[in-house]
């Protein structure tokens, strides 16, 4: 019972990963290319995004 009352709070009801309440970084989900997965990534100041992997897109450009 306790690991599902996690659970509940780390997934989202569609299924995605929710992003932690206490994020000091702006996050949205994005499809990474390289991962193959849509996944919660840092957007950065200058519109660059950054999946957990590591993974850099140029504003406006796609995963490479």
């Amino acid at each position: 019972m306790r690991a599902f009352r996690f659970l509940r709070q780390v997934v989202a009801p569609d299924g995605r990963h929710r992003r932690p309440h206490g994020a000091a970084a702006h996050t949205a989900f994005r499809f990474c290319l390289t991962c193959g997965i849509e996944a919660v990534a840092v957007v950065h100041a200058d519109g660059s995004h950054t999946c957990a992997e590591g993974h850099t897109t140029a504003k406006g450009g796609s995963w490479a």
